[in-house]
């Protein structure tokens, strides 16, 4: 089939504009399979992290998961999520410590073991970080805010 339409052109310019041609589609559609299982790997990762932030997890186990490079990985993640891995890992630990400080009377330590920090001073930096208070001001203020 490619010698036939090579053979239908009629000068060197003709099937150079061919051969542009379906380079062109060729590498279109190879840079759409690749955007799809990139999206399909950061679907993944994605998963992955919400249901084991509370686990010891790091970048290297994460790209193992989807058999990637973990700086590949951590390249396509921040281009798709617009944020790093660990970055998301750390929001979504301290968006579930903000829950469990608002509604349960667990220690500030005990909620730090439960979203996956081993160290409660870790976990208080990253919150203070993150939130600009600590976990103990972040629970005075919100339960002063409920009791209005």
């Amino acid at each position: 089939m490619i010698y036939q339409e090579i053979a239908k052109k009629e000068t060197i310019d003709s099937i150079h504009e061919w051969m542009v041609f379906v380079l062109t589609k060729i590498t279109s559609y190879i840079s759409k399979e690749k955007n799809k299982n990139n999206t399909s790997n950061i679907d993944i990762v994605l998963n992955f992290i919400n249901k084991h932030y509370k686990d010891d997890i790091s970048v290297d186990q994460i790209a193992e998961l989807v058999n990637l490079n973990p700086s590949y990985l951590s390249r396509i993640f921040k281009q798709n999520v617009g944020i790093t891995i660990v970055e998301y890992l750390t929001r979504r630990r301290l968006t579930e410590s903000k829950i469990l400080l608002t509604n349960s009377n667990y220690t500030i330590r005990e909620i730090a073991a439960q979203i996956g920090y081993n160290n409660v001073n870790s976990y208080i930096r990253f919150f203070k970080k993150y939130e600009g208070i600590t976990p103990g001001e972040y629970r005075k203020i919100d339960n002063t805010n409920m009791e209005c």
